[in-house]
């Protein structure tokens, strides 16, 4: 995990709802996500390599999992942004062209494209290693109110 990674995921770790959470997540380690860079409220750049263990029978990446390459952008950029917990409301893919073991780095780049009290609205785009455009992803993630848990 590069430095950048770390210092993002502490950040995340320091806010105070996240005292009983474990950050990063052990399932993004398993990625190996990487963040390449970040720019405070407006976006970042995240890198995960490919994998043969994601193929689909036909030896190019499962489409699935760009929904997990695109969500594990989206969540930390959104805790880090809102400054507080978030969670997906919805997540739209739309692929573009094929993804293989061979082309080594998948690279999204998420920016945000509205951010309100209560909804952070972001939009990313993901990259083959040789900077083809491989699919694009669009997400509403709800700002959690934590003062508000637990009342009627």
């Amino acid at each position: 995990m590069n430095d950048l990674t770390k210092q993002l995921f502490k950040e995340l770790h320091d806010q105070p709802y996240s005292k009983n959470m474990v950050m990063p997540p052990p399932f993004m380690k398993d990625l190996d996500m990487q963040f390449l860079s970040y720019d405070a409220g407006k976006g970042a750049k995240i890198s995960f390599p490919v994998r043969a263990a994601y193929n689909n029978p036909m030896g190019v990446t499962f489409g699935g999992y760009f929904g997990i390459f695109f969500d594990a952008a989206f969540g930390p950029f959104s805790g880090i942004t809102a400054k507080g917990p978030t969670t997906s409301m919805d997540l739209n893919i739309c692929f573009l062209k094929s993804l293989s073991p061979k082309d080594k780095e998948l690279i999204i780049d998420v920016e945000v494209v509205s951010h309100s009290k209560s909804y952070l609205l972001l939009h990313a785009k993901a990259y083959k290693g040789d900077n083809v455009l491989v699919a694009t992803a669009n997400s509403r993630m709800l700002i959690l109110d934590l003062s508000r848990a637990g009342k009627k």
